[in-house]
């Protein structure tokens, strides 16, 4: 931690510069849609930084996001819920501080996808609280981890199809990775996860 410190402070990474490439680029979206499209990016923006993914995936995602933020915040304490108000608020205040200070050499540079660490951490807080209260009905469970996996082929789907039939396509057999590979291996992914969560709902009563 003390090199990365260091290295910050020596080369300046974070410091904008006049004259920058894309200001006019971000500079012709409008504030309101760069609003809307942090919130699009921290779900999934690819494989250009202004590209979106179908709508109705962002619509799948946060459902299940709501959902846990909100079954969180119930079985939560009252000092869990400040802080995760704080970090909610955080979240909000580092883009507009960050666009605001910055603007006049950087246009709109601020990317949704920088707050996934924070982000990350604000769901952590949303399951451990959940950890300790009761179990969500297996029939919830099972819907959720459907949709979660329906969603999650839906983003590769999209980004495939994509790159299948632009300038990214090198010839790979896009049909058998987007219609056999990736389904297969999401698929078990989350059967994995059903059986482990299954198994420590069992170890722990």
């Amino acid at each position: 931690m003390t090199f990365t410190i260091a290295w910050t402070l020596l080369f300046s990474p974070g410091s904008p510069t006049s004259h920058e490439p894309l200001v006019a680029e971000t500079k012709s979206i409008p504030m309101a849609a760069h609003v809307i499209l942090w919130i699009f990016q921290t779900i999934g923006v690819m494989p250009n930084r202004f590209d979106i993914l179908w709508p109705g995936v962002y619509a799948l995602w946060l459902v299940p996001l709501v959902l846990l933020l909100g079954r969180g915040a119930l079985t939560s304490s009252k000092r869990e819920r400040i802080a995760g108000a704080v970090a909610l608020g955080i979240s909000i205040l580092i883009p507009v501080v960050a666009t605001w200070t910055t603007y006049d050499s950087l246009g709109v540079a601020w990317q949704g996808r920088y707050e996934l660490p924070l982000l990350v951490g604000i769901v952590m807080m949303a399951g451990e609280a959940l950890e300790r209260g009761a179990d969500a009905p297996r029939l919830l469970l099972r819907a959720l981890l459907i949709l979660l996996a329906t969603t999650t082929y839906l983003c590769l789907l999209c980004v495939g199809l994509r790159e299948a039939d632009g300038p990214y396509n090198d010839g790979r057999h896009w049909n058998f990775l987007l219609l056999v590979v990736a389904p297969v291996l999401i698929g078990a992914g989350y059967l994995l996860l059903f059986r482990s969560s299954q198994t420590r709902s069992i170890e722990s009563q």
